[in-house]
């Protein structure tokens, strides 16, 4: 066994609990006693498992506390952090929610992991937060210095940032679901993804399925004048 393993074992045996009932009378389980991540984790393991460096990872988790009115969230018996990590390991290695519900670091039930998803992916979606960090050029003086930017970076002139689109997977839908399903063979949105230099998010488009073409969305999209 390699390092990690060998950690996630002992967390397994130490920390073995029944699985969360959702209907009866068996209370909701307490996540106690369990090891934080973030103190007994390498930087290297933490991004391993989380796709974010803790560093990120606490600047995230300050900004989405301050932003939300945690008392007046959904009572629960899992902390914000515990939410935000899980939903943070299912985003980051795209397993589905049975497979991550029995993650050592969770104990949780596929309800419960749902639940955490839902309430995690509504915050990263409130407008406020995709202001903060997702920028596009709004004017000429701004876009001029993205330009300078991008060709001190890369000595490409003219542009600004990098555009491809990327295929996500998606449950089949009831309705029209033939135009989700892509040339490979699933259902999926195409989404377009504009970077900069630094491989910062620019701009997001999601409103399209699978089987759209690359070409027909940037030309739909509201920033193909540049």
């Amino acid at each position: 066994m390699d390092e990690d393993e060998v950690f996630l074992l002992n967390i397994i045996l130490e920390n073995v609990e029944h699985a969360e009932i959702e209907a009866g009378s068996i209370p909701r389980l307490l996540f106690h006693n369990r090891e934080d991540p973030l103190e007994r984790l390498s930087d290297n393991q933490f991004v391993k498992h989380f796709r974010l460096t803790k560093k990120a990872f606490r600047k995230l988790y300050q900004e989405l506390t301050e932003l939300l009115n945690l008392p007046n969230l959904r009572q629960s018996a899992l902390t914000f952090k515990t939410k935000l990590l899980v939903s943070l390991m299912f985003f980051g290695q795209g397993s589905y929610q049975s497979i991550l519900g029995s993650n050592v670091f969770t104990g949780m039930s596929q309800a419960s992991v749902s639940r955490c998803i839902e309430e995690i992916t509504t915050a990263l979606n409130m407008n406020v937060m995709q202001q903060r960090w997702i920028h596009f050029p709004k004017d000429m003086n701004e876009l001029t210095r993205r330009r300078a930017r991008f060709y001190n970076a890369t000595r490409i002139p003219g542009g600004i940032g990098i555009i491809d689109c990327t295929h996500v997977a998606i449950v089949m839908p009831s309705e029209e679901e033939h135009i989700y399903v892509n040339r490979k063979n699933y259902h999926s949105l195409n989404v377009q993804l504009i970077c900069d230099e630094s491989l910062k998010i620019m701009h997001v488009n999601s409103q399209f399925p699978g089987s759209t073409h690359n070409a027909y969305i940037w030309n739909q999209s509201n920033i193909s004048y540049i």
